[in-house]
């Protein structure tokens, strides 16, 4: 398990110097895609998200949160912190 934990850092890492220098190649080439083949990179630019801050509402009206809650089915996934 060490090792594979391991393995998982180290690619990890290199994704994101990989990231960068796609974002690099694509800053000096000016373009915002990239596609060949079934091969296909775009460049997402940067919003402002707004989301719907549910702690809070559910502290602020606890009585009408219970009308909103959802259940759901979520499948068995490996989360790896690091």
């Amino acid at each position: 398990m060490e090792q594979l934990l391991k393995k998982y850092q180290e690619l990890k890492l290199e994704t994101k110097l990989l990231e960068a220098e796609i974002k690099e190649e694509f800053l000096k080439l000016d373009v915002e895609k990239y596609e060949k083949g079934d091969f296909k990179v775009t460049k997402k630019k940067a919003y402002i998200r707004k989301s719907f801050d549910s702690k809070k509402f559910k502290e602020d009206n606890p009585l009408l949160y219970l009308d909103y809650i959802k259940e759901t089915e979520v499948k068995e996934s490996v989360f790896i912190s690091v």
